[in-house]
């Protein structure tokens, strides 16, 4: 395996964000939105909570199952635009 070396420095971003309950297409605006204004100020990398889109603590899978996405998806093909 080889291991590349940048040797260039750049920014990275870690985005806080807050998902609204149940509303997974808000939550991919709300992502881009946020995705935007990191690479805006010049993030090469930008890091999302790992539910950001979902939202956090549903009662089970069964009610989790619609909020889940497939990569790639509608939330990478909205986020690859940024």
């Amino acid at each position: 395996m080889t291991i590349s070396k940048i040797s260039t420095p750049f920014k990275v971003a870690a985005v806080e964000f807050n998902p609204i309950f149940m509303e997974f297409e808000k939550n991919i605006d709300g992502a881009v939105k946020a995705a935007a204004e990191a690479a805006a100020t010049g993030a090469k990398l930008i890091v999302m909570p790992e539910a950001a889109i979902s939202g956090y603590i549903y009662k089970d899978r069964e009610q989790f199952l619609p909020y889940m996405d497939t990569v790639p998806g509608k939330t990478t093909d909205a986020l690859s635009a940024v």
